[in-house]
């Protein structure tokens, strides 16, 4: 999950289309890669038609995830709660196993890092037996 602060900022714009460049490996690892910002359902829509569609993208325009999160902040181009910059790699138990949020909207994990956490995880799905 890539939360990001609205389709308006350079920076996320900038990690949002690295990481869609980069989609079919995360696929391979059956990593899914999910967007989310308080945009409007518009703005994520533009969003996700610039990333080509291979993201999923969601609105979040009440901040409900961001602030059950943690991570709201604010920023002078928009006059509501947008999301500081983050990345969570969840596995399919819903356990976080890598989280990373950031200190300024330049401050963020490279797609290269983001598909060796994937890949860490997808070894690990596979080496442990699944109880349900």
């Amino acid at each position: 999950m890539i939360f990001y602060r609205g389709h308006w900022c350079g920076h996320c714009c900038e990690q949002l289309t690295s990481l869609a460049r980069e989609v079919g490996t995360f696929r391979a690892l059956g990593v899914s890669v999910v967007a989310i910002s308080a945009d409007d359902f518009v703005g994520a829509n533009d969003m996700c038609n610039d990333l080509g569609g291979v993201i999923d993208v969601y609105s979040d325009p009440d901040a409900t995830a961001i602030h059950g999160l943690g991570i709201p902040d604010r920023d002078e181009h928009v006059d509501h709660i947008i999301a500081r910059p983050a990345v969570y790699i969840v596995d399919d138990d819903g356990i976080v196993r890598y989280r990373y949020i950031s200190r300024s909207p330049m401050d963020r994990p490279t797609s290269a890092l983001l598909a060796l956490g994937a890949e860490s995880l997808s070894r690990n799905r596979q080496k442990e037996p699944r109880h349900r």
